[in-house]
């Protein structure tokens, strides 16, 4: 798959995972989860689907012990997105 975000990556399914930086590899991990496309996840589009699967993305990176600007800078949303994500996945469990 090649990284719509750092095309110059090439091929990230060739690349050493410790290349890849921990909340893009958290991203690509979920999105082959949820059968969305990395692009997809990145976008603004609403699914159903893309919402779960960038909220799962989101409270997994904050276990990288990233700040919450970080991811939204990951995400291409503002950090009060990613709070929002992470407070609704912790009131459901």
């Amino acid at each position: 798959m090649i990284d719509p975000i750092f095309p110059t990556l090439g091929n990230v399914d060739m690349i050493p995972i410790d290349f890849i930086p921990p909340i893009r590899r958290i991203q690509l991990k979920v999105c082959e989860e949820y059968g969305v496309t990395l692009q997809a996840m990145l976008s603004r589009r609403q699914g159903p689907r893309l919402i779960e699967a960038r909220r799962e993305a989101m409270n997994r990176a904050r276990l990288t012990k990233a700040s919450y600007p970080e991811i939204g800078r990951a995400f291409e949303r503002h950090h009060t997105t990613v709070m929002s994500a992470c407070n609704a996945l912790a009131r459901r469990k």
